[in-house]
């Protein structure tokens, strides 16, 4: 692998642990290496897991991936 691509890749995993230890409970993880289709399936299963009587609030979803992947494909 290309140094620059390795490094790119090392700086995203530390980065990214960051993330996931500040923000630990409220995080969940989507295999995004699954076809389409069940990824949404399991997208939609999370945002009606949680049942409360409290008001709604839209959900924060974040798309998160190494260099090189293209987030803003799944986005649209």
């Amino acid at each position: 692998m290309h140094r620059i691509a390795k490094d790119a890749i090392t700086e995203y995993r530390v980065n990214i642990q960051g993330v996931k230890e500040q923000f630990n409970g409220s995080i969940i993880e989507v295999d995004a290496n699954k076809p389409e289709q069940k990824i949404l399936e399991e997208i939609a299963r999370i945002l009606f897991l949680k049942e409360s009587s409290a008001p709604r609030k839209p959900p924060k979803i974040i798309l998160m991936g190494p260099p090189g992947v293209d987030t803003q494909e799944h986005a649209a």
